[in-house]
């Protein structure tokens, strides 16, 4: 009897450890499971194009990390992993040959220690759009093979993780990654840049791109940006700036600015201070801007485009802008769906421009929208679903199509006089809204007024008439008396 028990709880432990190996979730340091690689091709997509091999595992209900890797003959690895779900992500099989790797959309939580110590040569990894926290990256996960005393770095050049958990990162989290170029932080919790988040920052030297996009951040910390001397490309959009950062001006060597989507209520000369090699500029959907100050622009000498739609607040381009407006490389200029009734047809040469598109603004037709269409290049005027424009009779009107009737001083009059008019009778409107609201009101209140009283005095009036003795003459009393 005592023997039966015995191997009945053998088989339960071996059942127990079992379980315990193909769990999941493994937070405690257990990564010791792996899919099987037999036969990946059958169950993945594999093909070879050029000098790449691809490896599709897109969607294969994995729940590990491949044991090894089909062989891809010495060629360049591209292994896509999407979609899967991959709680804990184990160690990757060994390669020398240059990959790429593709994690998002997994549920990952957790990360083995030196996820790629057996593919040091891994140049691009993307673990966006999953369930990684702050305590789960830090440098022991990304370190590369250890070799004598120390571990070698890891080539990755590009590291997405965007849309994950992580709120502040550890100073050390990039030490074994020297080489990398391109950094997607986006839609994280990075309410502030703390001070570890800035020393991870900071050291890496080679960085080009960084995306702090939709992360509520309000401030940039000053100093942040003074070592990043090689930054080509920030992205900042969907942030809760009111004023373009001043750290901005220390990136000399910036080419690319976003800054969609951020409360930002003001554009004037000292904006851009420091940005001289700006080639690109996005300023869509800033909430709160209402008008571009004068030479807002005119030290971006090297922009080529700027972007400044879905300001439904926007309403005037000082003709100032861009300053003398002669000297600029500008040639895509996009001015879609604001609030702008007028553009003035000295802010820039418009000749130079290659794209010009200014769709669904309350435009006023007038002689400045003349001149400017005749200026613009033919490839940008000939389309004939192009901007429209209101005249003086509320008829819309094609921009492009527009004569030189609308220059001349009486019909520059009579628009003036018309708009005159609409701002008066607006005025006007409002002053009689006002003045038949308040009349309303008084009236309503004097008769609230008058019904209360009218209570008040008439139920006194009533009590007393009900107490007052009556004298009735009785002719029959009078009789009897007598």
């Amino acid at each position: 009897m005592g023997q039966k028990c015995r191997k009945v709880s053998v088989v339960i432990l071996l059942f127990f450890i079992i379980s315990q190996i193909k769990s999941d979730e493994n937070p405690d340091g257990n990564f010791s499971n792996f899919e099987t690689s037999v036969n990946v091709c059958n169950k993945c997509n594999c093909k070879t194009y050029d000098n790449v091999y691809f490896l599709n595992c897109k969607d294969r209900d994995m729940h590990h990390t491949l044991s090894n890797w089909p062989d891809h003959q010495n060629k360049t690895l591209r292994a896509t992993f999407s979609y899967n779900n991959i709680t804990t992500l184990e160690k990757f099989p060994t390669t020398n040959c240059s990959a790429m790797i593709t994690l998002s959309h997994c549920g990952i939580k957790y990360l083995a220690p030196g996820l790629f110590e057996n593919m040091k040569n891994v140049t691009y990894v993307d673990l966006s759009y999953n369930l990684i926290t702050t305590e789960e990256m830090s440098m022991e996960k990304f370190k590369g093979p250890f070799n004598k005393n120390e571990n070698e770095p890891i080539e990755i050049t590009h590291l997405n993780l965007a849309y994950n958990r992580i709120h502040s990162l550890k100073k050390s989290l990039f030490e074994h990654m020297p080489r990398m170029k391109h950094l997607n932080l986006e839609g994280n919790g990075f309410k502030v840049l703390d001070l570890p988040t800035q020393a991870a920052l900071t050291s890496v030297p080679h960085l080009e791109y960084l995306n702090l996009g939709n992360n509520g951040l309000r401030e940039i910390p000053p100093e942040l940006f003074k070592e990043l001397r090689n930054l080509l490309e920030i992205n900042l959009f969907k942030n809760r700036f009111t004023l373009v950062p001043d750290a901005l001006a220390n990136l000399g060597a910036l080419e690319v600015l976003i800054l969609d989507s951020n409360p930002i209520y003001e554009l004037t000369d000292g904006t851009f201070g420091g940005l001289d090699n700006l080639v690109e500029l996005s300023l869509n959907n800033l909430t709160n801007v209402v008008d571009v100050h004068a030479n807002t622009f005119t030290n971006l000498k090297k922009l080529r485009k700027l972007f400044m739609s879905d300001n439904k607040y926007l309403e005037v381009f000082e003709k100032d802008a861009f300053g003398r407006g002669k000297d600029l490389s500008l040639r895509e200029l996009y001015l879609n769906n604001n609030n702008l009734i007028d553009i003035p047809s000295v802010l820039l040469d418009w000749s130079s421009l290659h794209t010009f598109e200014f769709n669904d603004n309350p435009l006023l037709c007038s002689c400045n929208l003349y001149n400017i269409s005749r200026r613009l290049n033919k490839r940008i005027t000939r389309l004939k679903a192009g901007p429209y424009c209101i005249e003086e009779e509320e008829i819309s009107v094609q921009v492009f199509s527009l004569d030189d009737r609308v220059c001349r001083s009486s019909y520059e009059a009579s628009i003036s006089f018309s708009n005159e008019l609409k701002r008066k009778f607006s005025v006007i409107r409002v002053s009689l809204i006002t003045v038949s609201l308040v009349a309303l009101t008084a009236t309503f209140v004097a008769i609230v007024v008058c019904f209360a009283k009218q209570r008040k005095y008439g139920f006194l009036g009533q009590n007393q008439f009900s107490r007052s003795t009556t004298i009735m003459y009785n002719p029959l009393s009078r009789q009897q008396s007598m």
